[in-house]
């Protein structure tokens, strides 16, 4: 059985791979996501199943641009 915490753990191994599409796969079927943020952005809003998640992360996607650099 899988824990929270190793759930959470594996969300953000997902999201620093840039695989949204592994974050959105670990998010419940129901759902409380929001992103504290101006109304007026494009991803404000609550979310309530993967398909919003997903939807969330496209709208930031739409905003800007991420890409992985070597800090070292």
């Amino acid at each position: 059985m899988t824990t929270t915490l190793e759930v959470v753990q594996q969300v953000y191994e997902a999201f620093g791979r840039g695989d949204v599409t592994g974050v959105v796969n670990l998010v419940a079927s129901e759902v409380d996501w929001e992103g504290i943020v101006p109304a007026t952005l494009p991803y404000a809003g609550r979310r309530r199943n993967p398909q919003e998640v997903a939807d969330f992360f496209a709208a930031i996607a739409g905003v800007y641009r991420f890409e992985n650099s070597d800090l070292s």
